[in-house]
């Protein structure tokens, strides 16, 4: 019996055959992806944004960009935390999307003069000019993506000397974020993909795609010339198995 034998799963638990993982991305995004805002997970998800808002500047007439925005969730805090005049893109692949839309149109209807620009496109790929924000963030991105590297490439491109740019990088397989993700996210995650017949395994392998170790090397070297400042959660030490993530402040030379 080889390795792959004894690790197949048992006949029955898992039956949709997706080996592109298109059923499982789309599962992702249209379904899961939402119920990550809700009970445990929902909390879970605020840990990690309360620490980007604490580090969030509060820049007069600032351009903001928040890549990876999905549904507008954490630029709704980031909006009540700065207030206004405020001008604000936010980036995703799946836009335009009807919550997302829903949620501009009523953040923009509280006035203080906030304008929010959807965008549709590649984090890879960024469609502004160079040197034109003063600051850059996201949530649960980085280890998503086809092409991190390119991302931050990117994301250095984009932001004017001087500009803040905040990353979240979850420490993604350490031992303790492994704990918690089998305790609350996927133990969420599995009671609403069973009844699809879908392998909350095989997606976090698919999403989850990018190590800790080689994110925080990319960071470190694309930003080579600029002050990086990184914070660990709950404590800042250098052990990440023992973290749940990092936030790391970049500010551009």
């Amino acid at each position: 019996m080889s390795f792959y034998d004894r690790k197949r799963p048992k006949v029955g638990r898992v039956t949709t055959f997706d080996p592109t993982g298109v059923e499982h991305r789309r599962f992702f995004y249209e379904q899961l992806e939402e119920s990550c805002y809700q009970g445990c997970p929902g909390i879970a998800t605020r840990s990690y944004q309360n620490q980007i808002l604490k580090h969030i500047p509060v820049v007069g007439n600032g351009r903001y960009l928040e890549l990876g925005s999905h549904s507008l969730e954490l630029t709704g805090r980031i909006i009540e935390k700065i207030g206004g005049p405020l001008s604000l893109s936010a980036l995703d692949l799946a836009y335009p999307k009807s919550l997302a839309k829903q949620r501009a149109r009523e953040l923009i209807l509280q006035g203080r003069g906030i304008s929010i620009d959807l965008v549709q496109g590649d984090a890879s790929q960024l469609p502004l000019r160079a040197n034109s924000l003063d600051v850059i963030f996201h949530g649960c991105l980085l280890h998503h993506l086809e092409r991190p590297l390119e991302c931050l490439n990117e994301v250095r491109r984009v932001l004017r000397p001087g500009g803040v740019a905040i990353f979240y990088v979850p420490c993604d397989p350490g031992l303790l974020l492994r704990i918690a993700q089998r305790l609350v996210t996927q133990r969420a995650a599995r009671r609403l993909m069973s009844r699809e017949s879908l392998s909350v395994r095989y997606l976090w392998a698919i999403e989850h795609r990018n190590h800790f170790a080689s994110l925080s090397e990319m960071i470190r070297n694309v930003f080579l010339k600029d002050h990086i400042q990184v914070v660990g959660y709950p404590i800042s030490w250098r052990f990440w198995n023992l973290k749940l993530f990092d936030v790391v402040l970049i500010r551009k030379v």
